[in-house]
C-alpha cells in the first residue's frame, strides 16, 4: 500500500510540476479509475500494468482526437474501460469455476457442502461488487455519449 501511495504521489507531482505548474482543484480528472482498470487489465502484476497503462493512456489521448476528427463521442473510452472491468472480473470468475470443476472431477463426485457454499458466496460477492462498481461508469459514459451526439456538451 505504501508503494502504491508513493507512485500515486509521484504521478500527482508530475502532473502539478510538469503540466499545470500549480496545484488546482480537481486536477486528477479520473486517473484513479484509469489506474485501477489498467491494473486489472495487466493482471494485477507490476510488469503487466506497464503495457496496459500505455494502452489505456493511448485510448484516453485518442478519444479527444477521435471526437474532433471523426465525431465519435469521447465517452466511448469510458464505456470500454467499464467493459474491461466487467470482462476481467468475469474471466476470473470463469477460470475459478473451471478450476473448481477440474478439482471436483479429480476428487470424485462427493465434495464438501460447505466448500461449495463458501465458493458460491465468494463468487457472488465478487461479481456483485464488480457490477456495482462498473455499472455507474457504463451508464454515465453511455449517457454522455448520447448527450454529445444530441448536441449537449459537458454534462459532468
Amino acid at each position: 500500500m505504501t508503494l502504491a501511495g508513493g507512485f500515486a504521489g509521484l504521478a500527482g507531482t508530475v502532473e502539478v510540476i510538469g503540466v499545470h505548474h500549480r496545484l488546482l482543484e480537481g486536477i486528477t480528472s479520473g486517473y484513479g479509475f484509469s489506474g485501477i482498470v489498467a491494473a486489472l487489465f495487466g493482471g494485477l502484476h507490476p510488469l503487466g500494468t506497464i503495457p496496459a497503462s500505455y494502452l489505456f493512456g493511448s485510448l484516453l489521448v485518442g478519444a479527444d482526437k477521435m471526437q474532433r476528427a471523426v465525431q465519435v463521442p469521447s465517452a466511448l473510452v469510458d464505456t470500454i474501460m467499464g467493459l474491461v472491468v466487467l470482462f476481467v472480473v468475469g474471466s476470473s470468475y470463469l477460470s475459478h469455476q473451471w478450476s473448481a470443476r477440474r478439482l471436483r472431477g479429480s476428487q470424485g463426485a462427493g465434495g464438501h457442502v460447505m466448500d461449495k457454499i463458501f465458493t458460491t458466496v465468494v463468487i457472488v460477492g465478487i461479481l456483485s461488487s464488480a457490477i456495482r462498481l462498473a455499472t455507474p461508469y457504463l451508464f454515465a459514459s453511455i449517457g454522455e455519449a448520447f448527450a454529445q451526439l444530441s448536441g449537449v456538451l459537458d454534462l459532468v
